[in-house]
């Protein structure tokens, strides 16, 4: 899944990656408990770069430190020395990954987009959630049949 955000002309977009489906293993890390890596289905390099937000059946959750992660938390890098850096996280019950339905993990990267601005480099995130929005007393996910819209938006400047 691909989103294009466009401003004056510039565009910034996300993927959104599921790390719980058919290409993708979760093994025990050697570090703290409950703690998670992920890697290829066969074993190596998934190859995926660090992910700006991980999502934890469908709710952004925390970067923490490996090997210390607290429940619904994940961070990036090689806490195992598997030669490549990769996701690792920690879900709220302790369990691996693999036990939960696809997309229940997902690891989200935005693309970087340079807007003309004067003064130092700004870096903003803006998340927009309408189920929990309301405009009048009723809710949009009310008027939509349970809409959930979520905007995530990255730009570097400067």
């Amino acid at each position: 899944m691909a989103v294009t955000i466009e401003n004056s002309g510039t565009q910034a977009g996300f993927t959104v990656t599921s790390l719980v489906n058919s290409t993708y293993r979760w093994i025990a890390g050697g570090g703290g408990t409950g703690e998670f890596y992920v890697e290829l289905l066969g074993g190596g390099d998934p190859s995926l770069a660090k992910p700006d937000f991980v999502e934890e059946n469908g709710a952004i959750i925390p970067e923490e430190t490996v090997d210390s992660l607290s429940a619904s938390s994940w961070d990036y890098g090689d806490s195992d020395t598997l030669g490549f850096s990769t996701v690792y996280v920690r879900l709220s019950d302790d369990a691996d990954p693999d036990s939960k339905a696809d997309d229940y993990v997902q690891h989200q990267a935005l693309a970087e987009a340079t807007l003309a601005q004067d003064g130092d480099a700004k870096v903003f995130v803006l998340m927009v959630d309408t189920a929990n929005m309301e405009l009048g007393g009723s809710s949009f996910a009310d008027d939509a049949d349970e809409l959930e819209l979520k905007v995530y938006l990255k730009v570097l400047t400067g």
